[in-house]
């Protein structure tokens, strides 16, 4: 089955650059700075236009407008690069509501736990993602994806020491690094 993303597919590493370097912009600035984009096919600046253009939903609601936007970049000017993303964080540790189980992994964008909710309210496992810089931007498109090959966000906001954290849908599976390894993949096929 199709579903509206797979069109993309094929340019989503260059989609996803332009998205971020436009999402950086003022929004009354994106539309020239799209047009302007004339080393990219036309039918990729209509994607990227149509991407920029699209209203935030969520089926929870409006909950992502309303949760304070934090820069991480300022938050760890203040308090030391990787101390300010892990500080006190260790299996059992709280993060706003979730309760941290173990790392799964961490890279060049934050780090990532399992974690569950320790007030009880969600009965679910997720992907806890604490991410090291700005994340109002990813917040914002995760809650606009519906795709079956995107983690789902279910939640967001910020912990007690003003570390922003992403609840995602946990997909249980091999790192991908370990994946395209294995499978002896060209570079072409990873990304």
């Amino acid at each position: 089955m199709n579903g509206p993303l797979d069109a993309i597919t094929p340019d989503w590493p260059l989609l996803s650059r332009l998205l971020d370097e436009a999402l950086d912009l003022p929004a009354d600035h994106r539309d020239a700075w799209v047009a302007a984009q004339q080393q990219v096919s036309p039918e990729v600046r209509a994607t990227l236009a149509r991407l920029l253009a699209a209203p935030l939903r969520s089926a929870r609601g409006d909950f992502h407008q309303t949760l304070p936007t934090v820069l991480l970049a300022e938050f760890a000017t203040r308090s030391g690069d990787r101390a300010a993303t892990s500080h006190d964080l260790h299996s059992g540790a709280a993060v706003g509501p979730w309760r941290l189980l173990y790392e799964i992994g961490e890279g060049g964008m934050g780090m990532l736990w399992l974690a569950q909710r320790s007030d009880g309210e969600l009965k679910r496992r997720v992907a806890l993602k604490l991410p090291r810089r700005a994340w109002t931007r990813e917040r914002d498109i995760l809650a606009t994806l519906e795709h079956p090959g995107i983690a789902r966000l279910y939640d967001s906001g910020v912990d007690a020491f003003e570390r922003p954290w992403l609840a995602l849908e946990y997909v249980r599976g091999r790192p991908v690094d370990v994946h395209c390894r294995e499978a002896s993949l060209s570079a072409r096929r990873r990304v």
